[in-house]
């Protein structure tokens, strides 16, 4: 008898052994999961703030560009438009093309 005794009580050793290991796994899972999630919001967040300033970047150097282009502009038309017109040169100029062909 004082054998089945033993064999049982090691049976309900190993049972308990089994089921604390269990509930170690399962804790184990949700803890994981938990920093997984922790870690993903944080990554989110920090890559979210990191996209907002490569964007205002992005605005700031496009609206320096802009304004460089259009003051160019600006200079380039007003050069055009203070060069002196010989109308009489262009039409002899003129004339002679298409008298040649």
């Amino acid at each position: 008898m004082a054998e089945q005794d033993i064999i049982a009580h090691l049976i309900d050793v190993e049972r308990e052994a089994s089921e604390l290991l269990g509930d170690a796994q399962k804790e184990n899972e949700k803890r994981k999961n938990a920093a997984r999630e922790k870690a993903e919001r944080a990554y989110r967040e920090s890559y979210s703030e990191s996209l907002r300033g490569l964007e205002a970047t992005l605005r700031e150097g496009k609206a320096a560009c802009d304004a460089r282009r259009d003051a160019e502009y600006a200079a380039y038309t007003e050069r055009l438009s203070a060069i002196p017109r010989d109308l009489a040169s262009f039409n002899k100029t003129f004339d002679s093309f298409v008298a040649g062909a």
